[in-house]
């Protein structure tokens, strides 16, 4: 029997070509043979490897995923013409079981699965990827990748040709092929149907009382709708619902469990997913106002103090004084009212993100102070401070002598002066309202003291 008796170049495409992602049977091809070192790289399961050779070949299987190889077959004429370096006498397979190799050599061919009158009557070698063109009596590409197909089953991942030896580095299965003629003549069985349960859960980590919502993301290629069984791992009823939610009222870990069943009943799969429940305190924030007075004088100056509390760390504070005035954000301020009345601050707390707030108020009164008065030459002495404590001063406009007392507001005497034109009166009253009476020269001048 005559192959070739001429020798032709032809020249190779690169690799990387693959042709259907979830394929499981790969194919190596030349003319020359020599030594193919092949690098199980790649995770695949079932991997079926084929080779196709004129002239003998060494195959070495290597690598990480070697175990998932079930099946490798030599079929060619295994002639020993010593075209490559270390050239081998016959054809040897190394690196898996002897009992899922399979050496078809030259005593019997094995016939073609496809006719292709480019191709030839038996599998006895290929060099290119050319089913349309003359092949100079080996194979063409479809002729070889059916007859792999067809031994094997499953699809074809890649198809690897050359007509030269093997190249000294080997070859991996993820750098793939540069040859697909023929892989859908016999195109891949669908897959079986099945059913995967799996779901999200909106938060791994929640405070007991909270809810906690599941999104059901199973896939099921079955026919009709798939029945769902929830376990929430609380004790409490399980939910039949595609998308669930759940308040859980105890902290612990909980494992919630979602069953899928396919609608007649005979596939199903479950997944389960831990939950922490945790003892939380909620959140709180409380406002509160004190203010060493309750009642001042008109354009006096009247602190306020906050004694709020968060149980979330930083506040926020807005002050409303009541007079129409601008809000204040300070945390403890103080402010002058400059007409008497009766006015209501109110405090508005808030945690820093704004989400949770409270408030109190506080109730001032706002006096004139100026009680009275009967001072025929418009005398209207200076008195400071007001409010003060321990002191009280007094002075007018001109040359005069008067008399100060400093009543309680029945009406006894506290302490009592004489000055001339200005000056100081110590005394020790307790902090509150007093009345401040000035005599002079025929006129009498009243006005209320704060003590503080």
């Amino acid at each position: 029997m005559l192959f070739l008796s001429f020798i032709f170049l032809v020249p190779t495409s690169a690799q990387s070509q693959f042709c259907y992602p979830n394929g499981n049977v790969v194919i190596y091809s030349n003319y020359d043979g020599g030594v193919l070192n092949i690098n199980v790289d790649q995770n695949i399961p079932n991997l079926r490897i084929g080779i196709v050779t004129y002239e003998a070949t060494t195959i070495n299987i290597t690598g990480t995923f070697v175990g998932n190889v079930d099946s490798v077959m030599y079929v060619g004429y295994d002639a020993n013409n010593n075209h490559c370096t270390n050239s081998p006498a016959t054809t040897t397979v190394t690196g898996v079981p002897a009992g899922i190799v399979k050496l078809y050599k030259n005593n019997p061919f094995q016939t073609s699965t496809l006719s292709n009158p480019n191709g030839y009557g038996f599998i006895i070698c290929n060099y290119k990827c050319d089913s349309a063109g003359n092949n100079g009596g080996c194979n063409s590409a479809d002729q070889i990748a059916h007859y792999f197909i067809t031994q094997f089953g499953g699809s074809l991942y890649f198809h690897f040709t050359q007509y030269g030896c093997w190249a000294n580095l080997g070859y991996t299965i993820s750098s793939g092929g540069n040859c697909c003629q023929g892989a859908s003549i016999i195109p891949p069985p669908p897959p079986a149907d099945s059913i995967v349960a799996d779901f999200l859960m909106s938060a791994d980590t929640i405070c007991a009382g909270d809810t906690v919502c599941f999104t059901n993301s199973t896939i099921n290629t079955y026919p009709g709708l798939p029945v769902f069984d929830w376990s929430f791992g609380d004790g409490s009823p399980n939910s039949p619902l595609t998308d669930t939610c759940h308040v859980y009222s105890s902290a612990n870990t909980y494992v919630v469990t979602l069953k899928a069943t396919e609608s007649a009943g005979t596939d199903s799969d479950s997944v389960s997913y831990s939950l922490v429940v945790m003892p939380c305190i909620p959140d709180t924030v409380n406002a509160s106002i004190t203010s060493v007075f309750d009642t001042i004088c008109a354009g006096d100056t009247i602190c306020f103090t906050e004694n709020s509390s968060s149980s979330t760390g930083g506040l926020m504070y807005n002050w409303d004084f009541g007079d129409s005035s601008a809000m204040d954000s300070n945390q403890s301020p103080c402010h002058s009212y400059s007409l008497p009345g009766s006015y209501t601050i109110v405090l508005t707390v808030s945690d820093s993100d704004q989400t949770i707030f409270d408030s109190d108020t506080l109730n001032i009164i706002i006096d004139d102070c100026i009680v009275g008065t009967d001072d025929p030459w418009n005398w209207n002495p200076v008195v400071f401070p007001n409010p003060g404590s321990g002191e009280i001063c007094i002075t007018g406009p001109g040359n005069r002598t008067y008399q100060a007392k400093l009543l309680d507001l029945a009406g006894k005497t506290i302490r009592e002066e004489f000055f001339f034109t200005s000056g100081c009166m110590y005394h020790s009253a307790e902090r509150g309202y007093y009345l401040l009476k000035i005599t002079t020269e025929g006129g009498t001048w009243h006005r209320k003291i704060l003590i503080r």
